[in-house]
């Protein structure tokens, strides 16, 4: 597991989470996130069973808690 393209990934669902969320949403999606710590990086992955990879990590957790995110990180960005 490579621990700076994690926290790379955490640190984007934070932005995101104040970008497009309630404070309720928000527990739950920060809690979703802490939950899938020491899954393993994959380039190109977002799921538990492949591993993530940045914006992978942020695409799942906000759809596993019900918000619609694009892919790749440029859109994340771009949104």
């Amino acid at each position: 597991m490579n621990t700076r393209y994690i926290l790379i990934g955490i640190s984007s669902i934070i932005l995101l989470i104040f970008i497009f969320t309630n404070f309720s949403q928000r527990t739950l999606i920060v809690k979703r996130a802490k939950n899938v710590t020491g899954v393993n990086y994959s380039y190109g992955g977002y799921t538990l069973e492949k591993g993530f990879d940045c914006s992978g990590l942020t695409y799942w957790v906000y759809k596993k808690s019900g918000i619609q995110i694009p892919r790749n990180s440029v859109m994340q960005y771009l949104t």
